[in-house]
Parts: C-alpha cells; structure tokens; sequence
C-alpha cells in the first residue's frame, strides 16, 4: 500500500523529463496518474516505461497542449473519469 493510494493525479508534460520522472513517483506511491502532453506517441511510450517499473501502475494518457484553455478543461474533464 502506498501513501497516495486511492488518490488519482493529473501530470502535464508527462512524456518526458521532469513530468515523465513525477507521474512514475506518483505511481510508485499507489496513485493513479494521468499523463497529458502535445504528443500522444510520447505519452504512450512514457507510460509503457512506467508500468513496466512499476507493478500493478494504472497510467492513462491525455493529448493536449496546455497552453489552450479548452483543451485544459477537457484534460481535466477526463482525468477526473
């Protein structure tokens, strides 16, 4: 049991570096992340990477560009799903 089970959490910019980096530690801590970027290749592949650290990881992607406010709102719209 991690300290985050049961808790879900959305992570921008999770295809790589700092966000990819994040979203695995929230998910080694028993959350249930969403990852969201522009490029949604890179988020599958980011998110294969971390369930195969990880065992038992739930990880769903989102592509989006953060930098539309609509598309922010429908990213959040899906990660509460």
């Amino acid at each position: 049991m991690g300290t985050l089970d049961g808790y879900g959490a959305l992570v921008t910019g999770g295809g790589s570096g700092i966000g990819e980096a994040c979203a695995s530690a929230l998910v080694r801590d028993g959350a249930v992340v969403t990852i969201c970027g522009r490029t949604q290749i890179k988020l599958d592949e980011a998110a294969e990477r971390i369930r195969a650290a990880t065992a038992d990881a739930v990880v769903h992607t989102i592509a989006a560009d953060v930098v539309d406010e609509e598309q922010v709102r429908e990213a959040v719209a899906k990660a509460v799903e």
